[in-house]
């Protein structure tokens, strides 16, 4: 089986901003700033539940960049997953304490690289899972 670049390059595109940016994290806290705007609608002072919505969202957008047929939806699905995703992913290791010496955009760069390579893993897979269902139809 042979996979085509085409294939996966909304989501390596985003992968690799979120690489590259991390180095200067302008997109990253611009995404954190309006993922905590977007949760302030909530009003709620439980982080679980601040956790949930996001997760839950992440979710949904991770299951509709799956459905999705046309290029312009992936590309806005794969964007949701992204402003879900890395903030839930940032939140769960605020309470982490850094290390002096750690490189301020360690945590930048290992959130951005993860939430970036598990998009590419859902691309694959739904590729894969496309190419079986053909080939037994």
């Amino acid at each position: 089986m042979r996979i085509e670049n085409s294939e996966l390059r909304i989501s390596f595109i985003l992968t690799g901003i979120l690489i590259i940016t991390s180095f200067l994290p302008i997109i990253q806290v611009v995404i954190m700033f309006l993922d905590g705007g977007l949760l302030s609608l909530f009003n709620s002072k439980n982080s679980n539940f601040l956790y949930l919505i996001n997760g839950i969202s992440s979710v949904l957008f991770i299951i509709l960049f799956v459905i999705a047929k046309n290029k312009s939806f992936q590309v806005f699905t794969a964007i949701g997953f992204i402003f879900f995703f890395y903030p839930l992913v940032t939140y769960v290791d605020e309470n982490r304490v850094p290390n002096e010496n750690e490189p301020y955009f360690l945590s930048a760069l290992i959130w951005g690289t993860f939430s970036g390579v598990l998009l590419i893993v859902t691309s694959y897979l739904k590729i894969l899972f496309k190419t079986k269902s053909n080939s037994l139809s």
